[in-house]
């Protein structure tokens, strides 16, 4: 579905990613994890082609799309959902699912009332401003959202980042719900124990290089990674 190979990413003269080289297979949810700046955000915006590789390549359902336009990443079937979240504040919930909304006429794709099943929350607040409403419900909105384009790979950037406990429980159930939808999921996440209950394969990052990659088992077994690069 997805493979990175050998991308370095700049900030400006800053080098951020240094030959980064991940896959995600068809069904899966594959975590990124590592701490504050180790290089997740910038992974998944060079995947998207908000921050395009200088060296490398990005593959994408078997095409080469390292230089890309986003929308047309977009249109290829990629969703983004950024660590910021970037709902339209002053739309309402509604709102903000419509204007993303594409495709929703197919059987089985994604419209308001498969979104509300999902996420019932959403549902009796349709005419909330996004600016008021909770952390929880920004995040389950920002997800809405990009499901509303009917992708088939999702990118999701930080989305349990503040959110209380019993919310990051409640996100992850629906998140692996996703997947039981078909969906591909690249996730980035700080929150190491909830991302390994969900990851069918794990990246660790530091100082934008993959210091390892294996399966959850082989990282649970593997105290040294998780000492050096995971516990803050």
């Amino acid at each position: 579905m997805l493979e990175a190979k050998e991308i370095h990413a700049y900030y400006g003269l800053s080098h951020i990613l240094f030959g980064v080289s991940l896959e995600v297979k068809k069904g899966e949810i594959v975590c990124v994890l590592g701490r504050n700046g180790a290089g997740k955000t910038t992974i998944m915006r060079s995947i998207m082609g908000l921050t395009p590789p200088r060296q490398g390549q990005v593959i994408f359902k078997g095409k080469d799309i390292t230089r890309t336009p986003v929308h047309k990443i977009a249109q290829m079937g990629m969703g983004f959902v950024a660590d910021n979240r970037r709902i339209f504040p002053d739309l309402t919930v509604e709102e903000n699912l419509d204007i993303a909304s594409r495709g929703g006429q197919q059987k089985g794709a994604w419209n308001k009332e498969k979104i509300f099943t999902l996420f019932p929350a959403l549902k009796n607040i349709t005419s909330r401003r996004g600016g008021y409403c909770s952390g929880g419900e920004q995040q389950m909105l920002a997800v809405a959202r990009a499901l509303m384009g009917n992708p088939d790979f999702l990118l999701l950037d930080e989305p349990t980042e503040g959110l209380a406990p019993l919310v990051v429980r409640e996100l992850m159930e629906q998140i692996g719900r996703l997947r039981e939808e078909g969906l591909s999921i690249l996730m980035a996440e700080q929150n190491v124990r909830s991302a390994l209950k969900l990851a069918n394969r794990v990246y660790v990052i530091d100082r934008g290089e993959v210091r390892f990659q294996g399966t959850v088992e082989e990282l649970e077994a593997n105290e040294e990674i998780s000492k050096k690069y995971l516990l803050v």
